[in-house]
């Protein structure tokens, strides 16, 4: 199914993008883009389209720039069109002038921070000549930028294949078929690490001592372990069962039970239980997933199953959250205990009209969230990390779409769930950070930016300063990342969760099984931030090879069940 995407106007389909990379045939797109002056760049799973900047006769005609610093571990394939009135296009939609020309050549100036590569004159094109012949397949491996070489120009896929590729690997990565399985290496990767990262955390979900953990569970948490019968800090007995935040906060007249009566069928006995310390996720055994990642996987099949070409539209939110009702309101369905805020709210309002189908439920949705954004006092239980899980399968399933097409799916799905107004903002930081990531970007670089954008990037560093001087897996380095995840957000509340999951994913970027037993290990809200987290671990670990060990994945009953139907749906 083909995939498209749109800039200035202009809009390109992808899988024949790819064919004309490859194949060199004539495309439709490709002269629309000849004509208006753009060239493609395609990086990773990303298409970018970059404007030709014409610059006048100035003597550097033909210069094409592609900014060194978007190159990493993975091949990047570009295409360059060029008509006969191209004179240079900078990379990545910037344009290139004269001082980054005379740095390339060693002369003065200093131009943009980044290189750029040279490349040859304009190629002249004639009325009727095919535009195949103005392509080039430019293949480089990753350099530093004291290590510039000149790249190869290849017009086949035979020809790369007996000029550049001699690693296989290389070359699938340069194919349709091996770029889809990237796609689908990066969506798996994400998929097992979220429910790694949930599974681990979840026997000390909302352990804020973290003495308590090794008292617990005699050390430090290093895999899957059962909840103990009793939490030494559950407010589980406190919880408002008919709606969201703490019984003593709610106000006005009596609402009907929505614990007990909607959902968690069976479970309101725990909620009511006077010992005052039920474990939240009593009833769960090792490796199994909390409800938030269980509705997670959940939306990952539906949207596979369903087909969308895009799931930022519509129907696409209609049909998870017609499952999302159908899955909580149907006994038996799951074994966990707790229902988060967002969960008991969002019935709270449903049982009133109890709309089942897919329309029905999106009508219901829409107007709700409508009136909860526009209130005075907005939900403050709503503005939490528990936002984060159910929006991933969108993200995820975006991989190969443009960015804006992607975070459009996270947040115009997450508005219905956890209507509060800065949560949009929260999940846009965090999509565009996991998009990138699945694309093949730096998740170091990402983290960095987000917690740039967030406000907290210099208390960070400050702590991993503070961390490099230890050994890598010391007690006395986690004990640092347990004052950073402390200090910058150790409680469900949307930046600081936010802030303190970035610094992990900052410090962790190339260890996915360490991030995710650090933030274990951090207590607090950490399933929800272990899900986001272990996502864009596993995200970057599929472009490094350092993914979520075979034998935990062995253990994730959950993941079992969902993930390798999804990647099969991804296959067709």
């Amino acid at each position: 199914m083909s995939q498209q995407t749109n800039c200035n106007n202009l809009t390109f389909d992808l899988t024949h993008v790819t064919q004309v990379l490859l194949h060199g045939e004539l495309s439709p797109a490709v002269v629309g883009v000849a004509e208006t002056r753009h060239f493609l760049f395609v990086q990773g799973k990303t298409l970018r389209v970059c404007r030709i900047v014409p610059e006048g006769d100035d003597g550097e005609s033909g210069v094409v720039g592609v900014r060194e610093d978007v190159l990493d571990e993975q091949v990047r394939v570009a295409t360059v069109l060029q008509g006969a009135e191209t004179r240079r296009a900078g990379g990545l939609g910037g344009s290139l002038d004269h001082r980054d020309v005379q740095r390339r050549r060693g002369g003065r100036g200093h131009g943009r921070r980044g290189r750029f590569q040279q490349v040859a004159p304009p190629l002249q094109h004639r009325r009727g000549q095919p535009l195949s012949d103005h392509l080039h397949v430019v293949v480089r491996r990753q350099v530093r930028p004291h290590q510039l070489r000149r790249p190869q120009f290849i017009r086949s896929l035979d020809a790369l294949q007996d000029h550049t590729c001699r690693d296989q690997q290389i070359l699938q990565s340069c194919t349709p078929t091996g770029e889809m399985a990237q796609v689908r290496r990066s969506v798996s990767e994400a998929l097992w690490a979220m429910c790694a990262a949930d599974a681990a955390s979840m026997p000390v979900h909302w352990y804020y001592d973290i003495h308590d953990i090794r008292r617990d569970f005699g050390g430090w948490i290093t895999g899957f372990n059962a909840p103990r019968n009793k939490h030494p800090t559950s407010i589980l007995n406190l919880s408002n069962t008919t709606g969201s935040g703490r019984t003593a906060w709610s106000s006005g007249a009596r609402r009907a039970e929505v614990v007990g009566n909607v959902i968690l069928h069976d479970k309101l006995k725990f909620w009511k239980s006077s010992t005052g310390s039920v474990h939240y996720h009593q009833g769960l055994q090792a490796g199994d997933n909390t409800l938030n990642v269980l509705c997670a996987l959940r939306a990952a099949r539906t949207l596979v199953g369903g087909g969308f070409s895009d799931v930022s539209q519509p129907d696409a939110r209609a049909a998870v959250l017609a499952d999302y009702v159908q899955f909580l309101t149907t006994p038996g369905t799951h074994n966990d205990t707790y229902a988060e805020s967002s969960h008991r709210s969002f019935f709270a309002d449903w049982q009133e009209t109890r709309p089942t189908s897919s329309r029905e439920v999106l009508k219901f949705a829409e107007k709700r969230s409508k009136q909860k954004l526009n209130s005075s006092f907005p939900d403050s239980q709503l503005d939490a990390i528990g936002c984060l899980p159910m929006i991933l399968p969108f993200i995820l399933l975006s991989a190969s779409a443009n960015e804006e097409q992607a975070v459009s799916a996270a947040v115009e799905f997450v508005k219905l769930t956890h209507p509060h107004p800065r949560v949009p903002e929260y999940v846009s930081i965090y999509s565009r950070a996991l998009h990138a990531v699945l694309g093949g970007a730096s998740l170091r670089q990402q983290a960095e930016h987000a917690l740039r954008t967030l406000g907290t990037w210099e208390t960070c560093q400050s702590y991993s300063r503070k961390a490099g001087r230890f050994p890598v897996s010391s007690e006395e380095r986690l004990r640092v990342h347990q004052s950073a995840v402390n200090y910058l957000g150790l409680a469900c509340y949307t930046k600081g969760a936010l802030s303190s999951m970035f610094y992990l994913a900052h410090e962790f970027h190339d260890d996915p099984a360490g991030g995710i037993l650090a933030n274990t290990n951090c207590g607090g809200e950490n399933c929800n931030r272990g899900a986001a987290l272990g996502a864009l671990l596993g995200a970057g670990g599929s472009y490094s090879g350092a993914g979520v060990p075979q034998d935990w994945k062995d253990e994730l009953r959950d993941g079992q069940e969902f993930i390798p139907d999804v990647l099969k749906e991804l296959q067709h």
